[in-house]
């Protein structure tokens, strides 16, 4: 005889292997679509397009049509984020309930299980309008950021929480970098590493398991910089320290500023050169004249990968190999992707 509890075991141990399933085998985050676009003409909505996502707890979420949501009035920062939901349903007899979802912008970045779609930063003027990102990779106030969407990674292995650090010159960013940075954050992805991409803002160096280091020529890493970078090598993060050509004095100016940072073990090199693609040397980038070393936190190299990486050095066959090099050093300061249970969303 099956009794209401017979039931409600049954489909449990459905439900947990179907959540397990696609949090293992196809990953948490941004499945297909899910777009969010600014409206024509702008105001202070945005419009979110349909798409699959899965949680944290392998719950998927399917938003089958476009959803207007409407920006907080006010805050330094907008975030829109998408959450699984469940709502009693009332065409059926008491106890069913609907699967469904919740997309809200608010001015706290997401929490738990919440999958962030997009965010927007104010300005100073505090124009509540949002305006599509020009260029994508570098969206200025006001603009739809997508750079820090999770996306899902079908069997991903590792995971990689990486920061852009990139030193101007009179406030004017390396921008070029900027956009082989995102290049590379792709090519990350499509290794099967789960990596989460932040932004450096002056001043605040979020904690990472890798930063990505690079300037613009003529640039000078400042103090506080210097100093939160001690203190993340000292707690055991790498580094992909990298000068934009003619890039050698800014690799002066880092070796200045880590005067602790050690020679690097001998058998780091075959590590990093095997960590994912298989590499004979450290690759040539856009300045292939530039130095290049090894240190106990990571390399430390004036040979122009960021331009390299967005379509800037002299072939194809060097801007691939420069690719193939940042990933094999993602791979080698990621960690294993956590093997989660149900009971709470992976980090």
């Amino acid at each position: 005889m099956i009794d209401v509890e017979t039931w409600a075991q049954a489909h449990g141990y459905h439900q947990r292997h179907q959540r397990l399933h696609a949090l293992h085998w196809h990953g948490v985050g941004i499945a297909r679509g899910l777009g969010v676009v600014a409206n024509a003409p702008p105001d202070d909505t945005v419009v979110v397009e349909p798409g699959v996502a899965i949680d944290g707890f392998g719950h998927v979420i399917l938003v089958s049509d476009y959803e207007r949501v409407a920006l907080p009035p006010e805050g330094a920062e907008a975030y829109i984020k998408l959450e699984y939901v469940e709502r009693p349903d009332t065409d059926t007899p008491p106890g069913r309930v609907v699967e469904d979802f919740r997309i809200r912008a608010t001015t706290t970045a997401p929490a738990g299980a919440e999958i962030e779609l997009a965010r927007i930063a104010r300005g100073a003027d505090g124009d509540s309008a949002a305006l599509p990102a020009s260029p994508w990779w570098s969206p200025s106030h006001g603009q739809v950021d997508l750079r820090s969407r999770r996306v899902a990674i079908a069997g991903a292995t590792r995971s990689l929480n990486l920061v852009y650090l990139g030193i101007g010159v009179d406030d004017e960013p390396c921008d070029r970098h900027l956009e082989g940075f995102f290049y590379l954050v792709r090519a990350m992805r499509r290794s099967g590493i789960d990596v989460r991409p932040l932004v450096a803002r002056a001043g605040d160096l979020p904690n990472a398991d890798l930063y990505y280091v690079t300037a613009s020529p003529g640039a000078v890493l400042p103090p506080e910089e210097a100093e939160a970078l001690r203190d993340a090598v000292a707690a055991g993060a790498r580094l992909l320290v990298d000068g934009c050509s003619p890039g050698e004095g800014f690799i002066d100016a880092i070796r200045a500023a880590l005067p602790d940072l050690g020679a690097a073990p001998e058998d780091l090199e075959r590590e990093v050169l095997r960590a994912h693609n298989v590499l004979a040397s450290p690759p040539l980038g856009a300045a292939p004249d530039g130095d290049f070393e090894w240190h106990v936190a990571g390399p430390l190299a004036s040979r122009d990968y960021g331009c390299a990486w967005a379509g800037l050095a002299a072939d194809s066959v060097t801007a691939r190999d420069a690719l193939d090099f940042g990933v094999n050093v993602a791979a080698w300061a990621s960690s294993p992707a956590e093997l989660t249970g149900l009971d709470h969303p992976p980090r």
